[in-house]
């Protein structure tokens, strides 16, 4: 039954094209269908009491100070970008280490 009422919240959510798109968000729908105005929308859900939408919210308060909101929301950097390849200093001291090695072959040094 774990994860049920919480299934019910994001659908609840959806249908009214709320966006949850972090844990503030998801605070603010929980608070809403704990108030007196979402009273009904919270019947309307059905399978979910007001100590069920009382435990999320504590539940999320427990999560956020556990440094949860770092995990949550939008990312602030696009994913294909720490994949993108780029030369690397090592790449770069090689080739003016060869480079030295080509010039220095007169001399009895081993590069």
């Amino acid at each position: 039954m774990a994860g049920f009422a919480e299934a019910l919240v994001f659908r609840f959510a959806d249908e009214r094209g709320l966006p949850l798109v972090d844990l503030e968000d998801l605070r603010a729908v929980l608070t809403y269908l704990d108030s007196k105005e979402g009273k009904a929308d919270l019947k309307e859900l059905g399978g979910v009491s007001g100590a069920t939408i009382g435990v999320l919210l504590r539940s999320l308060v427990a999560l956020e100070d556990g440094g949860g909101t770092e995990f949550f929301g939008e990312p602030q950097f696009e994913i294909a970008d720490l994949r993108a390849r780029r030369p690397t200093a090592r790449a770069s001291s090689r080739s003016s280490s060869s480079q030295r090695c080509r010039t220095s072959r007169s001399s009895s040094r081993r590069c």
